[in-house]
């Protein structure tokens, strides 16, 4: 016997807990430069401190897509990370979806939210892929698209 738990979809746990609020949203042009991709929910002067406070913060889950020619390279990442709201205080968890041409990064007060919303940025980037990938990858479930996953 065994027992499958699932997630009840963001939308219906925003309307419960309150919107994710974003933190980034960008892409990276040729050059190397950011662009701003939409609107943020965070003040311009609190950028900084906000990804200083994502990187010290605790990887919770984690599903990534490595370099064909260089495994050690990360092309793709989407990550859950409880940190330290560094202006208001107390735990949050984000979400921070990474690629090479961008990032965009949300975030809850409540962790179930930002589960749910981390397992939909997994199973969405396999039917919408954000590069441009190896047919091998997109012939099969999660983890033939994946390099590390932890979603079922």
């Amino acid at each position: 016997m065994s027992l499958t738990l699932t997630l009840p979809a963001v939308g219906e746990l925003t309307a419960r807990y309150g919107p994710l609020r974003t933190l980034q949203n960008h892409r990276f042009n040729a050059e190397g430069d950011i662009r701003r991709r939409g609107s943020v929910s965070i003040v311009d002067e609190h950028r900084g401190a906000y990804a200083y406070a994502l990187n010290g913060g605790r990887t919770l889950r984690t599903s990534m897509i490595s370099s064909l020619s260089v495994p050690a390279v990360r092309v793709m990442s989407i990550s859950l990370t409880e940190y330290t709201d560094p202006v208001r205080g107390g735990a949050r968890y984000a979400v921070e979806h990474w690629t090479l041409l961008g990032e965009r990064t949300v975030d809850h007060v409540v962790r179930i939210v930002a589960d749910a919303e981390y397992e939909r940025q997994v199973r969405a980037e396999i039917t919408a892929p954000s590069l441009y990938l190896d047919a091998t990858r997109l012939s099969g479930g999660l983890d033939a698209f994946y390099d590390v996953t932890d979603v079922l």
